[in-house]
């Protein structure tokens, strides 16, 4: 997860950078979709008390974007990464 995050934390950087609105939204889905994936316990990985592998983990992930793709999910909270 903390790669994902990284991931999400630098296509927000790099949209504030280059005012780029569509990589801080990529930026945004990355985080409401890996919080989306954690609501489910079995696709928490070990290193947070999970029991999914890495794979599953990445695979949660995966699903969540493509539902949020989809219009699936409602709209996003707060992200794991964003502070006050």
């Amino acid at each position: 997860m903390a790669a994902i995050l990284s991931a999400a934390l630098m296509c927000r950087w790099l949209g504030q950078q280059h005012n780029d609105a569509a990589a801080i939204r990529a930026g945004e889905r990355i985080d409401a979709a890996v919080a989306a994936a954690l609501t489910d316990p079995r696709a928490r990985p070990r290193d947070i008390d999970g029991t999914a592998s890495t794979r599953e983990a990445t695979d949660a992930v995966i699903k969540a974007l493509q539902r949020r793709r989809r219009g699936l999910d409602g709209p996003s909270e707060t992200s794991p990464t964003k502070r006050a």
